[in-house]
Order: structure tokens, then C-alpha cells, then sequence
């Protein structure tokens, strides 16, 4: 089975044909624009964000095709977009009992799951060499950040015996892997690299756990993610870990820019003064202010869009069952604009919620 096809199935179903297949693409690949930010937040698929940052589009295109053919995907009765059709809903839930899925944490991980496994196995390589007396290895990874991050740490903690640290590292691996599938935690440390011993390729893992090239790169994310998350979780009670990630940047936002206006916004600064401040036109700061009301539970959204107008957004994204910004606005008062439809969407789990125990 491909997990590609999986994540593809997933998010269509979740999107409903309310966006082109495009959106899915995006999701996968981690597109830093704000469109897709909010796409992955209203639909649910923030797991997924970044997911396959090296999915080519061709690729993409030849899967949905494939799954089109297969029957697996169909045009939606309006031919507005792409569903999931009975006989992939079926497929689905075969790829669900197969691969770990809700091991994905795209919009917390997806800047640094890469960095942290590099980490990860570029120490297990240094400290097992290290405690051979076998300082001339070829380290695995070339990267500078990468060998120089390691080697900052082997200096700062060379008063460690490195028999000790492997513990250290053992110890920290196990309690996390241990509440995985025997399968996936084979997997992950098949990846590893040690004295005299290599981890296995790409293809060497394909070949061994009877998956595609792409599942591996898939697999290899999830199974990093659910690391990641533990690390982060349970920082107190590992060792090593969380070492890995305290220089990591854990903020929440995609773009940086959206970051600089947080920072204003917090200091009390309206979207015309920031406006002014930055430079930039005010519908790029209401777009930033709509991705910071994404992250931030505590964004206040009734000093922009009164409760009243909420109810009606709410309302009128029930009834046209549809997240489409067009078919909304012209579901609603004229007087409300794009950027207040946005922000409820933003939050809408929310505010949904509060209007249902009103009732």
C-alpha cells in the first residue's frame, strides 16, 4: 500500500471538493502562505502541514490521477471538486490500521523534525565511535549546522564518559519507542548509524519493510514527529532529548513577518498603526492577524468582528456547509467584510461550540 495515497485520501475527504485539489498539495508540501495556513487549520489537517516538504508536483498529479483511475477519488456531484468516493473510504481505513497517521504534527514540527533526527543520529554515530577510541570516522551527515551543533554538544559535555551518554541516549530512545509498534521502532532504528555499522539506505529500508521509497521518507516523519512531541512533553523526565531542541525554535507561526506584527500587536498597536510602522499595506497585516488568531487561543476576535456578525458567519457556514469565502459573504450582511469571515473561521471549533450550549 502507498501512505502517499493515504495522506492524499485524507485530506480530500476532510476538504469536501471546498477547495481545488491544489490545496492538498500545499498542505503536504508546507506552502508558507497564509491561504494555506488557514486551509489546513479550517479543515483539520494541521497534522499534515509539512508533512512531504519534497513531494514534487508531478508526483502529486500522477498519485491523484492514479487514485481517479482507481476509483478511489470522483468529481463531487457539482463537479466543484475532488471526494472520496465508497470504495476509497474503505482503502482508507486499511491504510489507517497500517500506518501511523496521528503520529503527525505537521504545524508544530514540520521547520525542525529534520534537524532534531540529524541530531539524533549524528550523535548516536560520534559517541559510539567516541567510545571505541575511534575518532576518524566519516560522519553520516554533512550538513555544517548539523556537525557543528554535534560537536558544540561532545565539548560541552566531554566530561561525560561516552559509555555514559549512550546510556543516556538508550535510555531516552527506549521509553519512547517502546510505546510504538515493534514494526515502526525496528524502523526508526534501522536508520542509525554506529561503529563499523551503517544504517540502512533508502532503498534498504523499501526493500526490507516492503514499502516504497516514499513511504520511507513518510515513515520517517511520523515516527520523528512522535518523538519530537514526546522530547518536548516530557522534558523533565529524559535525559538527552530534550537537549536536542532547547536552541529549536517551537513558535507556532509560518511566516516571519506575521511573527514581527505578533510582537506589535501584543505592545497594543491597532492594524492602521502597524500599517504605518511596517510599511506595508493594511490587507498584509489583516492577513497577518488573521494566521496569528490561528495560533493564539487568546486572540481577542470580538474587537473585530462583534457578536452578532460571529453568529451570522457561524450560521451561515452551517447552513451552506462550506468553508468557501464566496459562498459565505454572499451568505451574509453586506456590511461584513472578508478579513471578519476569516478570523471566525479561524476560530470556528470555538465559537461553534459556545453557540450550540446557547441553544
Amino acid at each position: 500500500m502507498l501512505f502517499l495515497n493515504g495522506l492524499i485520501l485524507q485530506c480530500v475527504r476532510n476538504i469536501k471538493a471546498a477547495r481545488s485539489v491544489s490545496a492538498v498539495y500545499y498542505i503536504l508540501r508546507g506552502k508558507r502562505s497564509i491561504q494555506t495556513v488557514h486551509d489546513a487549520r479550517i479543515f483539520h489537517l494541521e497534522h499534515y502541514y509539512g508533512t512531504n516538504r519534497s513531494l514534487g508536483r508531478n508526483v502529486f498529479d500522477q498519485r491523484v490521477t492514479q487514485l481517479k483511475r482507481e476509483g478511489l477519488l470522483q468529481q463531487s456531484t457539482n463537479d466543484a471538486g475532488l471526494i472520496v468516493s465508497g470504495q476509497g473510504e474503505g482503502y482508507l481505513r486499511q491504510l489507517l490500521e497500517t500506518f501511523p497517521f496521528h503520529y503527525f504534527h505537521g504545524f508544530h514540527y514540520h521547520h525542525i523534525a529534520s534537524i532534531f533526527f540529524d541530531r539524533i543520529r549524528l550523535l548516536i554515530q560520534t559517541y559510539t565511535n567516541s567510545s571505541m577510541n575511534h575518532l576518524s570516522f566519516i560522519p553520516i551527515i554533512d550538513d555544517l549546522h548539523i556537525t557543528s551543533w554535534v560537536k558544540s554538544f561532545y565539548i560541552y559535555y566531554k566530561n561525560i564518559d561516552a559509555q555514559w551518554m549512550l546510556q543516556y541516549l538508550y535510555d531516552d530512545l527506549h521509553a519512547i519507542l517502546s510505546q510504538l509498534k515493534n514494526r515502526e521502532a525496528e524502523f526508526f532504528i534501522d536508520c542509525f548509524t554506529g561503529y563499523k555499522q551503517y544504517g540502512l539506505s533508502t532503498e534498504q529500508l523499501a526493500r526490507k519493510y516492503h514499502v516504497t521509497r516514499e513511504d520511507v521518507q513518510l515513515l520517517t516523519v511520523a515516527i520523528t514527529h512522535k518523538v519530537l512531541q514526546t522530547a518536548h512533553e516530557r522534558n523533565r523526565r529524559l535525559k538527552i532529548l530534550p537537549h536536542l531542541i532547547r536552541d529549536l525554535p517551537m513558535n507556532h507561526f509560518i511566516t516571519k513577518t506575521a511573527e514581527t506584527t505578533y510582537k506589535l500587536f501584543k505592545k497594543g498597536y491597532t492594524i492602521e498603526q502597524i500599517s504605518q510602522i511596517r510599511q506595508l499595506k493594511k490587507n498584509t497585516i489583516c492577513d497577518h492577524f488573521v494566521e496569528i488568531s490561528l495560533f493564539d487561543s487568546t486572540f481577542p476576535v470580538e474587537d473585530y468582528v462583534d457578536q452578532d456578525d460571529q453568529r451570522e458567519i457561524v450560521q451561515a457556514t452551517q447552513e451552506a456547509k462550506t468553508s468557501q469565502l464566496k459562498e459565505i459573504k454572499r451568505a451574509v450582511s453586506e456590511e461584513i467584510t472578508y478579513f471578519q469571515i476569516r478570523l471566525v473561521l479561524a476560530q470556528m471549533d470555538r465559537m461553534q461550540g459556545e453557540y450550540d450550549d446557547e441553544r
